[in-house]
């Protein structure tokens, strides 16, 4: 059998999702499997049958519950990674989709929008809560578009407690009225579980994203849109720290599901399984080493949203770096890396 992975390079011009190609032939099974991933280094002057031949790998089919299109470097690492690690799912965390309101253009509303239905009602201020999109957020930092969300779910009587909040509801007429997702009233948002923990602290970060590990720790009280999901729970600043990491930003790539030659989906069912290392007396340190330099992370990019001059800002870019490389060898040294496999981590990164 042979697997081609075009790896999100358009190979098929009406295609709307990325390409395979498996090669079967009626015979004997040999239960082996000759697989090449094409890489960002391929291109359409390269003949397809050469770059295969040149990149293929073969894989024991019976060894894994799934495929995996890389060598045994990548494979012995990707072991190694997972030893005295626990997934992400199994630690006291909970990870969740953002609201779904069935007609954004009613329910999510912008600073100017907000200030008048506060102004007509001041209690409408209790229930319009900032919002956040998939492409607001970014590693360590957000780019809020001043948008809020009306949450007005189930139980709450909109008519009748929220008038002003009632009246521009109203004005979307059956648009809104109609819409599939509503809760007990139309002018509810559909049912869900876990409202509270909109609350608390949490992490953020978009499902869909061209950029990398756009994880980001929120303290505050907001909303998130169905463009995003956050991780509510325990040590939220430490798991901060391995999702946005060089180590973890490699292994993900390897375990995700690519969208053309650019985009990443942060699929739950797989982020849930990160394996986030033990904590045990002997690297309770490292972690908290983590931890401090997360916060200082997280106030530094505050800080650049607010910097004026461009020495302020060049400053500050600086302190990010320095920062981020700090995180980076903490998190590989928890994983217990050597350096050859730091290296191999950060020269695939570079391609």
């Amino acid at each position: 059998m042979t697997l081609i992975n075009f790896g999100g390079h358009k190979i098929f011009k009406d295609a709307t999702v990325d390409s395979n190609i498996l090669i079967v032939e009626n015979s004997k099974p040999k239960n082996k499997l000759e697989a090449t991933l094409f890489k960002k280094n391929w291109n359409d002057k390269i003949l397809i049958d050469e770059y295969h031949q040149e990149n293929k790998l073969t894989i024991d089919i019976l060894k894994s519950e799934k495929w995996i299109i890389a060598d045994d470097s990548v494979i012995a690492l990707k072991k190694k990674i997972k030893t005295k690690t626990e997934s992400l799912k199994n630690l006291k965390v909970q990870i969740n989709r953002g609201l779904l309101t069935g007609f954004n253009e009613a329910f999510i509303i912008n600073e100017e929008t907000k200030n008048k239905l506060v102004s007509e009602d001041k209690n409408a201020s209790k229930i319009i809560k900032p919002i956040f999109r998939g492409r607001d957020v970014h590693r360590y930092t957000a780019t809020w578009a001043n948008l809020y969300l009306i949450v007005s779910q189930n139980g709450i009587d909109i008519e009748n407690d929220y008038p002003s909040i009632y009246n521009h509801l109203n004005s979307f007429g059956n648009k809104v009225k109609t819409r599939s997702d509503q809760g007990q009233k139309w002018y509810n948002l559909r049912a869900c579980s876990y409202y509270d923990l909109f609350e608390t602290e949490k992490i953020i970060y978009p499902e869909t994203t061209v950029r990398r590990s756009e994880f980001l720790f929120i303290k505050e009280e907001c909303y998130i849109d169905k463009t995003c999901f956050m991780i509510t729970g325990k040590d939220l600043k430490f798991i901060n720290g391995i999702l946005a990491s060089r180590l973890m930003e490699w292994f993900l790539e390897t375990e995700l599901r690519l969208l053309g030659k650019t985009s990443i989906q942060y699929s739950k069912q797989y982020l849930e399984n990160v394996p986030i290392p033990l904590l045990t007396k002997s690297n309770q340190e490292t972690h908290d080493a983590i931890v401090n330099l997360v916060e200082q992370m997280l106030q530094t990019k505050q800080q650049q949203q607010t910097a004026v001059t461009e020495r302020d800002k060049i400053y500050l870019d600086e302190k990010c770096q320095r920062i981020d490389q700090q995180i980076n060898h903490l998190v590989y040294d928890l994983y217990g890396l050597s350096q050859s496999e730091i290296d191999l981590i950060e020269q695939s990164l570079v391609k």
